[in-house]
């Protein structure tokens, strides 16, 4: 044993805490080597003064200001609460304030906002009657037609929405969506359209499709209102549903206003036929023509919108999606039709699969055949490098 490790375990030989074999060892080194002895006995000189000293006392007070600076310590995060909970008062009394006074200026702009668009009807209104200017040449327009036209779109079609309300039917556009996975796809289709017959409906669109080893169907059919609810009903017992959706779409309103337009249109249309009637040149002949020309493209324009949506709140949408099984869970079936042809294909696809596989193969050898090369090249002479010492020694 040398003297680094003799020295690293004095301090265990001087507490007894070796092995027996252990202490001989250093015992017989200690006789030995007269460093190790010194350092031994320096060892042990200062481990007696250190056992020979008389234990401290703590100094008076010292545990009562412990105590005191723990309990300055707790009290600390309180006083923070209280110093936060006062300035949370104060700048919470400020808060409504401010929240009050922006809640009153928002009421005030508010009401400037919904009051001064009322102030155009307090204008004083000219019964004089409007002229259309040509030039240098004017027509006038009968005073009766003057006030009547003054009365504004606005106020007409106020009056043309409170009467035709109290005589329009809610106009509702109802449409429906329904996904059933069906065990005989040629059968469901059948019964899909001559349930559309029945209900006084028609199919307006319908798509054919495959997907992986099953067939699918997508129809649109448009059935009278009135008829929905059955048809879906009976449609559900076709096979098993998968998805059933219902909406409705309110249009009164905007079939409601369409049709007040309509009718001032209307009226402006037979206003400007009576100012046609009374017209003396041949500019103030064009210039009403062109006003009539605009006003008439309007009313088929709006009077088209109705048809639309009378057209499509008198009947409802049907989207209806069959899947075919790929598998009958109610009947037994035999194998495919096509079941050569799929053995086929796929012993055809395993060996254009296995013919791959090589293919990748050979092309990663090549690709790596370089490195291969290199590193043999490396490993042998290492290989020589170490034969040769190995034969020197």
């Amino acid at each position: 044993m040398n003297c680094r490790i003799v020295q690293e375990n004095l301090s265990l030989y001087l507490d007894g805490q070796l092995s027996s074999s252990q202490l001989k060892v250093i015992a017989a080194h200690l006789e030995s080597c007269a460093s190790c002895r010194a350092e031994y006995s320096s060892l042990e000189q200062t481990v007696n003064c250190l056992r020979n000293l008389e234990p401290l006392t703590a100094p008076t007070g010292l545990k009562k200001k412990i105590l005191n600076q723990i309990e300055e310590i707790d009290e600390k995060p309180h006083r923070w609460m209280l110093t936060w909970k006062n300035s949370w008062k104060y700048w919470g009394h400020n808060a409504r304030k401010i929240g009050a006074a922006v809640v009153i200026i928002a009421a005030l702009l508010l009401g400037k906002t919904i009051l001064v668009p009322n102030l155009d009807f307090q204008r004083p209104v000219d019964l004089s009657g409007p002229t259309v200017e040509s030039g240098q040449t004017e027509m006038a327009i009968p005073k009766e037609q003057t006030m009547h036209t003054m009365q504004g779109p606005a106020q007409l079609q106020s009056k043309e929405l409170v009467r035709t309300d109290r005589v329009t039917d809610r106009k509702v556009i109802q449409t429906a969506r329904l996904a059933l996975l069906v065990e005989q796809l040629d059968k469901a289709m059948s019964a899909v359209e001559e349930l559309a017959q029945k209900k006084g409906g028609f199919v307006q669109s319908s798509d054919l499709f495959r997907f992986d080893d099953a067939r699918g169907a997508n129809y649109t059919l448009r059935i009278p209102v009135d008829q929905l609810d059955g048809s879906l009903d009976q449609l559900e017992k076709l096979g098993e549903v998968q998805d059933r959706q219902t909406s409705a779409q309110d249009v009164t309103e905007e079939y409601i206003d369409i049709e007040a337009r309509r009718r001032n249109l209307s009226q402006q249309e037979e206003r400007l036929l009576s100012i046609l009637a009374q017209a003396a040149t041949v500019e103030d002949i064009l210039q009403v023509e062109t006003h009539l020309e605009r006003v008439r493209g309007e009313v088929e324009a709006l009077t088209g919108r109705l048809q639309y949506l009378e057209n499509q709140t008198a009947l409802s949408t049907l989207d209806i999606e069959l899947r075919e099984r790929s598998r009958s869970i109610t009947t037994v079936q035999l194998p495919h039709d096509r079941l050569g042809t799929r053995l086929k294909e796929a012993f055809t696809g395993s060996i254009n699969l296995l013919l791959s596989c090589l293919g990748n193969f050979a092309l990663y050898l090549a690709a790596a055949l370089p490195f291969l090369l290199l590193g043999s090249a490396i490993g042998a002479f290492g290989w020589l490098l170490y034969r040769r010492i190995a034969l020197r020694k």
